[in-house]
């Protein structure tokens, strides 16, 4: 069985500190997803927002259990990845 053009391959889920576009919020976490038609990772909605990042980490979802620390290239804001 072949994956349709929209269906996800793969979701991830991104945990920011003080992202610029939700002002006065401290921690937030949104879900990527990336599609078999291979057009990169699209953001997919936003899962929630935190006062601390243990609390931010609740909101991932179970099966999320690889962290993927941020790289120097990413923007500031990013703290990690969950796939």
């Amino acid at each position: 069985m072949t994956a349709s053009t929209d269906e996800p391959v793969l979701r991830m889920y991104t945990v920011y500190r003080d992202p610029i576009d939700l002002p006065g919020v401290r921690w937030a976490v949104r879900e990527f997803v990336i599609s078999s038609r291979g057009n990169g990772p699209q953001a997919a909605r936003l899962l929630g927002t935190a006062i601390t990042l243990e609390l931010a980490r609740l909101l991932i979802p179970d099966g999320a259990d690889v962290c993927i620390a941020r790289s120097p290239d990413d923007d500031p804001v990013i703290v990690e990845t969950w796939i």
